[in-house]
């Protein structure tokens, strides 16, 4: 059986998809797994049309009976698989649908790249990122709509879930890009799934605490180089993004952080000062939308709600 593994989550950016499809396949000894997180139907048709032209492996209800067969067949060698699940898992609920499927079947032999469809990768990187001996890893992303390297997440405050100048708590490379990320099953047995409940945004901080809290070590392959190209599916200043990142910051310090580094002052000055800078931009811009959705994320945090907001998951 196949053990390494390119995962790609869909949300009605299947064009991405395809273009993702023709530029790996086929990949010698690895495999590329699909998961379509609840699209349009227009949208998940492109996507299983070109899949099943590559005579793909096919599971359009993750819940039926089809999941056994495709374990089955899996097991069997084959390459190419599309889960369509019924309704949007967001982020971390997509990707763990497919290594869910792959996790029982590979142990900890599995290697799974996390790619997300507005990526640009080549085949040698895919292929190195895989091939890396190390539990976790991601290379350098190029982020398209800035012109740079991304690295604000590279040295983080996990007692706050801020950006930090220097390494505060633990040594090393705090986070990894969740746009492209390799997780083995030697991680998955350690660390665990990618965390489920935000739906949206900073699932990276809350695992790699938990990964670095565990006594693991992230590697940045900066030697390595992808394009994001970024806002494939959502829209960064959107009622639903400021409500997001707003909702997570605050629940992820009220449930793990606070608890565990007891930074309470210095969150509390950071997140206000983050809040206050937000109305003024989004004031300037007359996004009254993503100010609202601002201001809903607040409540929510201090409510510690989780999952998706109301109409994100509808079937």
């Amino acid at each position: 059986m196949i053990r390494k593994w390119v995962v790609v989550l869909n949300y009605n950016v299947a064009a991405h998809c395809v273009r993702l499809l023709e530029s790996l396949w086929p990949l010698a000894d690895i495999g590329i797994f699909f998961v379509d997180n609840g699209s349009a139907p227009a949208d998940y048709a492109i996507l299983r049309d070109a899949c099943v032209q590559r005579q793909a492996l096919l599971v359009e209800d993750e819940g039926g009976s089809g999941a056994d067969q495709i374990a089955s067949r899996l097991a069997s060698g084959a390459a190419l698989a599309l889960v369509r699940n019924r309704a949007n898992l967001g982020y971390s609920g997509g990707n763990n649908t497919a290594i869910r499927m792959l996790d029982p079947l590979l142990g900890q032999s599995g290697e799974y790249l996390i790619v997300n469809p507005d990526v640009f990768i080549t085949e040698a990187t895919a292929r190195a990122l895989l091939d890396c001996d190390a539990e976790l890893c991601g290379p350098a992303i190029y982020e398209h709509w800035s012109g740079q390297i991304a690295t604000q997440g590279l040295c983080v405050d996990f007692g706050t879930g801020f950006p930090s100048k220097t390494p505060v708590d633990y040594p090393g490379i705090s986070t990894l890009h969740g746009s492209c990320l390799k997780l083995s099953g030697r991680a998955l047995q350690k660390y665990g799934f990618l965390p489920e409940e935000n739906f949206l945004y900073e699932e990276e901080m809350k695992y790699f605490e938990r990964v670095h809290r565990l006594g693991g070590n992230p590697v940045y392959l900066r030697e390595l180089q992808v394009e994001h190209i970024g806002k494939a599916s959502t829209v960064k200043l959107s009622y639903r993004y400021f409500y997001y990142i707003f909702r997570n910051r605050l629940c992820y310090f009220l449930e793990i952080a606070g608890p565990h580094y007891r930074r309470h002052g210095k969150f509390a000055l950071l997140y206000l000062d983050w809040t206050w800078d937000v109305v003024r931009s989004q004031a300037r811009k007359r996004n009254w939308a993503g100010i609202r959705g601002q201001i809903r994320g607040i409540r929510d945090g201090f409510r510690r709600v989780k999952g998706p907001m109301p109409g994100d998951a509808q079937e």
